[in-house]
């Protein structure tokens, strides 16, 4: 009992580390860790030797086969099909007996074998190596002009002739292009400045597309490419630009022209047609109207498809007014000048058509502002015989890359330019007139027939007479009215 006492009272009691004893705690911990984490990464490192030792074995068992020559110094064959049936047994081991039978190669480089099975005999056919090279491409842009008579607008439309059509074939028969291409243009990032519809003619158009390098060989690329295109299509440069080159986005404005004759803007009482001559009060009355265009308006009434509140109806028009005045066989023809940031489709036919109207008196002068407004107006679409696309303008993209790039500009290619321009657009624009009435037909139809209607029209076709008047190259004028309202 005594000694069970002494024990209870004098044994010892558990006390507190200090604080370098808990430090030296730590430490052994950390060291021991360390150590652990040392061994875990030498035995990593010796399983990985291990393996690589295992691949050299493999691979030297593989290139006593393969690479064994012969005294002339070209590997063996046999060895070469030892090895692969070696191989396919290897790999058909665990499947069943159908599949055993379907043996795909998986083995030499550019090198496809196909095994025949047969009881008898094995027979390896050696295949050609297919290598996929890989074309290096750049950006360029295209200067191009075209007169639009004979094509259904720009843009390539299934079942019709377009310019973009024939421009991809003649590319792909260079082989600049592939076929998957011409079918899917954005393959080769393929893009227009400014679409035109059928009919519309273009002076100067760009064309941003990706194409083998082609530094040198410009001048060649486009002598060949022209004579597979058509008389009324021309290709005058080809010219490297940015990656990021888009000569839709890149374009800061456009510049179009209408040519029509002087006559359609002369009362019904004047003289007649051939008589007629605009004088200067006369043209200051007509830019007074045009100017009324220039800013940023509401266009809905001045297209087609589209409501008041739709944002993409807002354009800014920077200029519209009267250019030059000529004569053709005797009759006045005027041009008028407009550019602007974007145009919506039809937007410049019904701007003209608007301002022919008024100034024959046709429509209210109250309308001027009423068509700003919410209220659907109905607007005349003039012909597309006399709409141009004189030329989309690069000032920004100019300014930016002037340093790195040449500049998006026509100076060189200006004498070509107006000389198509002359013989094949303006030249087609006074011919066909002349031929058959185009803008005869379309006063008459306004006269007789557009503003005779009461009803409220959303979108009107303005083309030639009624339906059942022939036009003169022998098409009824429902067959004219579908061709110049598309």
């Amino acid at each position: 009992m005594d000694s069970l006492e002494e024990n209870s009272l004098f044994k010892k009691k558990k006390r507190k580390l200090h604080t370098y004893e808990k430090a030296w705690l730590n430490y052994k911990r950390i060291q021991e860790e360390k150590e652990k984490r040392k061994q875990e990464k030498e035995q990593k490192r010796k399983n990985i030797e291990a393996a690589r030792e295992r691949s050299k074995l493999l691979k030297k068992e593989k290139m006593k086969y393969i690479y064994k020559k012969t005294r002339k110094g070209q590997p063996k064959l046999g060895y070469q099909i030892e090895w692969l049936l070696k191989k396919i047994e290897n790999q058909n081991k665990g499947y069943s007996t159908k599949q055993g039978k379907i043996m795909n190669m998986y083995g030499l480089e550019n090198c496809e074998a196909k095994l025949q099975n047969d009881e008898e005999t094995r027979k390896i056919i050696k295949a050609e190596p297919s290598e996929t090279v890989r074309i290096k491409r750049y950006k360029y842009a295209m200067f191009l002009a075209y007169r639009g008579k004979n094509y259904h607008g720009m843009q390539v439309n299934p079942n019709v002739p377009t310019v973009e059509r024939f421009i991809m074939e003649a590319l792909q028969k260079l082989n600049l292009i592939t076929v998957d291409q011409v079918v899917q243009p954005s393959l080769f990032k393929f893009q227009r400045a400014a679409r035109t519809d059928k009919g519309v003619s273009a002076t100067k158009q760009i064309c941003s597309l990706l194409l083998p390098t082609i530094e040198g060989k410009e001048n060649d690329t486009v002598n060949l490419l022209n004579g597979l295109l058509p008389d009324d299509i021309r290709i005058f440069g080809l010219q490297r630009a940015t990656k990021s080159f888009d000569s839709k986005k890149w374009c800061d404005y456009r510049s179009y022209s209408y040519t029509l004759p002087s006559y359609c803007f002369r009362q019904q009482s004047d003289l007649e047609r051939d008589k007629f001559r605009l004088d200067n009060k006369d043209i200051e009355e007509i830019n007074r109207i045009l100017m009324q265009y220039v800013g940023t308006h509401n266009f809905y009434n001045f297209t087609s498809g589209k409501l008041h509140k739709d944002e993409s109806c807002k354009r800014f028009i920077i200029r519209c007014e009267c250019g030059k005045r000529f004569l053709y066989n005797n009759i006045e023809y005027l041009t008028v000048d407009i550019k602007g940031q974007s145009f919506l489709i039809h937007q410049i036919r019904k701007m003209i058509g608007f301002c022919v109207s008024l100034i024959r008196g046709d429509l209210d002068p109250c309308l001027q502002q009423k068509v700003w407004q919410n209220e659907r107006i109905k607007v005349p679409k003039a012909p597309s015989l006399g709409l141009v696309l004189e030329e989309p303008h690069y000032e920004h993209y100019n300014k930016r890359f002037q340093a790195t790039h040449q500049r998006l500009c026509w100076d060189i290619y200006q004498e070509k330019c107006d000389e198509f321009k002359q013989n094949y657009i303006i030249k087609d624009i006074l011919e066909t007139d002349e031929s058959e009435k185009i803008f005869e037909e379309w006063l008459t139809y306004l006269t007789e027939k557009f503003w005779n209607e009461n009803d409220v029209v959303d979108d009107v076709s303005v083309v030639g007479h009624s339906d059942n008047m022939q036009t003169p190259d022998g098409k009824s004028n429902l067959e004219e009215k579908i061709e110049l309202s598309q």
